[in-house]
């Protein structure tokens, strides 16, 4: 006797979308402003989209962008602005939050002319008072474990160096 299948259950999903248009003021400056606010539900996941641009030429302008996409235990988030002159890109910064298993992981990148410039930072929330972070430049990784103490943030790097910064202190980056 054949058992009659199961039909599988149909995941719902739901999308709503808004767009935006309109002008910014500032004294006596104005500039466009278009946006768009996209989220996307279903019974494990949810992503959400939000898009603004500033014209102040149709070749001159600024977007900036926010994406979060959040899955049983993990999320992600990503903020980016990047900046056009003349139609070409000349610089875009992204700041990524990643959240898994426990962990937290923040990357911090900066393009200027199309060329990645400075340096990329990886931070992992290792316990409630410690995080490794990695900074990588010109293909050179570095490796700092912050921790927080009394005094403030220890920083102790891949060389064996540590340091507390005083409050008042400016921080540079070490080349190591």
């Amino acid at each position: 006797e054949e058992e009659p299948e199961e039909e599988p259950e149909e995941e719902t999903e739901e999308e709503t979308e808004a767009k935006l248009e309109g002008v910014l003021v500032s004294d006596e400056y104005e500039y466009s402003a278009t946006g768009m606010r996209k989220e996307e539900t279903s019974a494990d996941e949810t992503e959400y989209e939000l898009e603004l641009i500033v014209k102040k030429s149709d070749t001159t302008y600024v977007k900036f962008s926010y994406e979060t996409e959040t899955e049983n235990d993990e999320s992600e988030t990503e903020y980016k602005c990047e900046i056009y002159e003349n139609g070409k890109e000349v610089q875009k910064s992204k700041i990524e939050f990643e959240e898994e298993n426990g962990q937290t992981e923040i990357c911090f990148k900066l393009e200027t002319g199309g060329k990645f410039d400075g340096a990329e930072y990886k931070i992992v929330k290792r316990s409630a008072n410690k995080y490794d972070i990695r900074r990588e430049q010109n293909g050179k990784k570095t490796y700092i474990l912050a921790e927080k103490t009394e005094q403030g943030y220890k920083f102790t790097y891949s060389n064996g160096f540590s340091e507390i910064p005083d409050e008042n202190a400016i921080i540079q980056p070490v080349n190591i």
